[in-house]
């Protein structure tokens, strides 16, 4: 399972770093982007982790 969590991080940062670029030029706040990523990446794991069943081990 974490190599798909690596897997994902590798492309959403990916992503991340294309619209950055691309969004230099343009009036977007890219701190609310990156909250984004952030965001989208813990909604998807939080899904993910109630589908498989995941146990959290403290």
């Amino acid at each position: 399972m974490w190599i798909i969590y690596a897997l994902l991080a590798a492309v959403f940062f990916g992503a991340r770093g294309i619209m950055y670029q691309w969004t230099s030029q343009k009036n977007v706040n890219r701190n609310l982007m990156l909250f984004g990523v952030f965001f989208v990446g813990f909604v998807i794991s939080a899904v993910l982790m109630k589908i498989f069943n995941q146990q959290w081990y403290g």
